[in-house]
């Protein structure tokens, strides 16, 4: 068997942009103009302020306004854009963060594999992918940092991190509302306010609504799959007390709610005789009528009922003092996520390989960096504490009462299961299942120290 997972087309822009410049003149009566200077980003992919161009890691970086110009609508899109990244929607679609990075990543959300590729979010290791591809209104900067970077991020960036700083409020009084629609009944409001509070201090609110319908329906009653309905909203309040202290307290919420991804069920190998056989010796019908239905990939014939509801929430308080010589950070987080979605592997309409997840998830982190240089010496040091509770059911079926022997409910009007013994009709949909419920208690705890000088 084999099972085909497919993301519905984005509106990204595939653009591939060649800029030639040339400057042409006749000497020495026009003088030539000169080259116009590169962009000065500014990045903190080693922990600390500085430009891009003398940042020596791999990685790639992206403004609020290459988001914008890029129609950026979650993390994940930037993939498109950065060598060697890929999101894959995995079995779940959403806002799953199943990043890849130089072939290292995965598509588990199973909590008892942690993620291969770390995301961050201003400062802030997110433990779960569940929810971590989150929207791009009021992001600043998304940075891809390809390759480990254990010395400077910690818990498990083996393959890479992805590091999102959100935007600061302004010093004034600003709104702005932005709006949009598109194919399968796209809408997409978003708009934030900033707030001046006295002339050290400011505050911003922004809030933001997507939804669209999906991209795969179900031939027998019309459910569309991978429906996504999603509402954020982030506070953020910076208060520079001096020119040596600052101090950020942030809180962010989300949820989203749909349909599970849209799957097909692209092959199957029938085993010699009238039936097959389920990995639980279950008699399964032929099931070669539903490969593709009939070459259409944008309809199934899944049998359940497709689900998908995350709800993501934290808060984040960061202090940082000039102390002189050096500068020191604190970072200190707390965040929850809860999760309920439904999948159907075989994509067929018998009880053949169905699944669930439903995962309650907090964390609680504290970091601490002292940074600073000494002589031709750039260092960084600093310390990482991580407390994580998980509460996980997996629910698994394998097989069941497919409408054949022995567990068959004679109906007339389903395809026939052909058995030697004699005609018996499947039920789709209405099927007793055999169901492995998979559950399980995690306490992570985890301290780190790390360091990275350069000269």
């Amino acid at each position: 068997m084999h099972v085909f997972v497919r993301r519905g087309s984005t509106p990204l822009a595939a653009a591939i942009a060649a800029a030639l410049s040339f400057s042409a003149y006749t000497m020495p009566v026009v003088a030539a103009e000169p080259q116009a200077a590169l962009d000065e980003v500014v990045v903190t992919s080693r922990r600390v302020e500085e430009r891009l161009q003398d940042t020596p890691i791999a990685v790639s970086a992206f403004r609020a306004d290459d988001i914008e110009r890029l129609n950026v609508r979650q993390v994940g899109d930037v993939a498109a854009f950065t060598p060697n990244f890929v999101s894959n929607p995995g079995p779940t679609g959403g806002n799953d963060a199943f990043f890849f990075i130089r072939g290292v990543g995965q598509t588990d959300l199973n909590p008892a594999t942690d993620p291969g590729v770390a995301t961050y979010i201003d400062g802030v290791y997110l433990g779960r992918v569940q929810g971590a591809s989150m929207d791009s209104h009021d992001i600043a900067r998304i940075e891809v940092l390809r390759g480990p970077q254990g010395t400077l991020f910690g818990l498990n960036t083996v393959g890479g991190a992805i590091s999102i700083t959100t935007r600061d409020p302004s010093k004034e009084f600003g709104a702005s509302v932005t709006a949009g629609v598109g194919s399968r009944d796209l809408i997409n409001i978003a708009g934030s306010v900033d707030v001046p509070i006295g002339e050290n201090s400011g505050l911003l609110l922004s809030a933001a609504y997507r939804d669209q319908e999906g991209w795969g329906e179900r031939s027998s009653d019309g459910t569309t799959f991978d429906d996504n309905e999603s509402t954020s909203a982030r506070v953020k309040y910076k208060w520079s007390a001096t020119d040596d202290f600052a101090l950020t307290l942030s809180g962010d919420w989300s949820t989203l709610q749909g349909t599970s991804q849209h799957t097909i069920l692209t092959g199957f190998n029938q085993r010699p005789g009238p039936t097959g056989l389920s990995p639980l010796a279950v008699p399964l019908p032929d099931m070669r009528p539903y490969v593709n239905d009939g070459g259409d990939p944008y309809r199934n014939q899944s049998n359940i009922d497709p689900d998908k509801d995350y709800d993501v929430a934290g808060l984040g308080l960061v202090l940082d003092w000039n102390l002189g010589a050096v500068a020191l950070k604190s970072i200190t987080s707390y965040r929850t996520m809860d999760q309920f979605i439904t999948t159907d592997y075989d994509s067929s309409p018998f009880s053949f390989y169905e699944g669930g997840f439903d995962t309650e998830q907090k964390q609680w982190s504290q970091e601490l960096q002292l940074t600073g240089e000494t002589g031709r010496f750039r260092w960084l040091v600093g310390a990482f504490y991580y407390d994580e509770n998980v509460d996980h059911v997996n629910i698994v079926s394998l097989g069941g009462n497919n409408g054949c022997l022995p567990f068959s409910v004679p109906t007339s009007g389903y395809p026939v299961c052909n058995f030697a013994a004699g005609q018996q009709y499947a039920t789709p949909g209405i099927n007793r299942k055999i169901t492995n419920n998979q559950a399980f208690e995690l306490d992570v705890k985890a301290m780190a120290l790390f360091g990275q000088t350069t000269i």
